[in-house]
């Protein structure tokens, strides 16, 4: 493996992005598949209409949502409701980390997408830039196991410059929140900064 690179998505990354989804990301036939990482950011309605009702568009089946959901992806990473960084081995995206704005969650935590939970706002979150958090990190099959991996709280600056995208995040807290660790076979979880 060479060295690993970390690019911030952006529209101009949104080929690779799907390059990793599509290719990678569940190569080892997860049941998490098919995804795109966009469920955290659309509220329950938003979901139906964007996703569920366009699927007959699209056919039957699981195939049918997958190209729902990835539809709907593509929206929204032009639009920059999906923000994150995706890890690169060489100039091929091997990993995925969904980190945004606490507010721009509906939702946190693994879930089914057939079965997601009540739209939910931060109890602890009065503004924009006050918490950001990291939703899901998602490395190929591959790759898992060589390095690549969820900070652990000796990894603060590594942390920091994963979140410090506001000028109004801080110190991070973990103690208060879920720690940050490597769990095999975790593909989900919560942490986050805030001032």
């Amino acid at each position: 493996m060479t060295e690993i690179t970390i690019r911030q998505l952006t529209p101009e990354l949104i080929e690779d992005y799907f390059d990793f989804f599509d290719n990678r990301a569940f190569s080892d036939d997860s049941p998490y598949y098919p995804c795109y990482c966009n469920a955290f950011n659309l509220s329950l309605e938003q979901l139906q209409k964007d996703v569920f009702d366009k699927v007959p568009k699209y056919g039957e089946g699981k195939e049918a949502v997958r190209k729902a959901l990835r539809a709907s992806a593509w929206q929204m990473v032009q639009n920059g409701l999906i923000q994150g960084y995706l890890a690169y081995d060489n100039e091929i995206a091997v990993g995925w980390c969904n980190a945004n704005d606490r507010l721009n969650y509906f939702r946190v935590g693994e879930f089914d997408i057939d079965d997601a939970p009540v739209d939910s706002e931060p109890t602890d979150c009065p503004e924009k830039g006050y918490i950001k958090s990291i939703v899901c990190f998602e490395i190929s099959p591959e790759y898992r196991g060589q390095g690549i991996r969820m900070p652990r709280q000796t990894d603060i600056p590594l942390l920091k410059s994963i979140l410090m995208t506001s000028p109004k995040t801080a110190a991070c807290h973990l103690q208060d929140h879920i720690s940050c660790m490597t769990v095999p076979g975790l593909r989900s979880t919560l942490v986050t900064e805030k001032r």
